[in-house]
């Protein structure tokens, strides 16, 4: 399934500056491998994404928590669970929390906001988390697409913390309140064959260790190739994609504690720093450095 091509069904939506702090971007071209992340108390940890690239792809991954997108020029080719999407300028992208998802295309400038769970729960105090979950992966209401518009505008632009809180909390009401949910009853409930579980909690019990596929098959008994099957439809991903992104996501939190880089790419299970430092940017599109900083 694709969304409609966003020539004909995006919404008018003005363009507005996208200065970011370390960060410059023109609207005269989209410039390729280039980003920012920051991290805000503020908004109880959340985090915030201003990127742009040429020719990128990311490779399968999960977040902990949703992941609302902005594309600002050119358009987000991604894949959410089993469907193909396409984003184009003007739309919200949106992945909800440990769905398996991609992203990635010709060229993209874009925002991002990872919002955490306790900014949600101050700003859904009654509402639980499984209730927020958002059908589309694709947002194109003009509603919901101004407001998630004015969310970044601000973080771009303006000095005032109360004033970048308030567009915060009125780019999530406006995005989940007039965006289609699935209801809790439809989703997938976690039903993990016991053979995926099993190589599941091997893997992250031995992620610093090197892991072969024929140890993963061979702990659950099953032979190479039902294995992987098995595996894939469980996790949504294959063996190796799912090692990497937990490697990554061990790394990162390592990082986020303080631990060196070195130190976080051997207790995650890296070769080297340099080979974290690659899978970083495939999964999450910035550098281990520019994660710390």
């Amino acid at each position: 399934m694709m969304f409609p091509d966003p020539k004909r069904a995006r919404p008018r939506v003005q363009s507005h500056p996208s200065s970011f702090p370390a960060i410059q971007i023109g609207h005269d071209q989209v410039r390729s491998a280039s980003s920012a992340l920051r991290r805000f108390d503020e908004l109880c940890g959340s985090e915030i994404i201003h990127a742009s690239f040429q020719q990128r792809s990311f490779a399968p991954h999960t977040h902990d928590t949703w992941t609302i997108g902005w594309v600002e020029q050119g358009a987000n080719r991604f894949r959410r669970g089993r469907t193909q999407w396409l984003a184009g300028a003007g739309t919200v992208c949106v992945v909800n929390p440990g769905e398996v998802h991609t992203g990635g295309g010709d060229a993209m400038t874009y925002w991002n906001l990872m919002p955490s769970h306790a900014l949600l729960a101050q700003v859904f105090p009654q509402t639980p988390p499984e209730h927020l979950f958002l059908r589309d992966a694709v947002v194109a209401a003009p509603m919901a697409v101004e407001a998630i518009r004015r969310l970044f505008a601000s973080y771009a632009n303006a000095s005032i913390p109360l004033a970048r809180e308030q567009a915060v909390v009125d780019g999530l009401v406006g995005l989940f309140m007039s965006s289609k949910r699935i209801a809790a009853g439809d989703r997938r409930k976690d039903k993990v064959p016991p053979a995926a579980r099993i190589a599941q909690d091997f893997i992250e019990a031995h992620l610093d260790e090197s892991i072969s596929l024929a140890t993963l098959a061979s702990v659950t008994g099953l032979s190479l190739f039902h294995f992987c099957r098995v595996f894939e439809a469980a996790h949504g991903m294959p063996p190796a994609a799912y090692v990497r992104n937990r490697r990554v996501q061990r790394a990162r939190q390592l990082i986020e504690t303080g631990t060196a880089l070195a130190d976080a790419a051997a207790r995650a299970g890296f070769a080297d720093q340099p080979h974290m430092t690659r899978q970083f940017r495939a999964v999450l599109g910035v550098t281990p450095a520019q994660w710390r900083a």
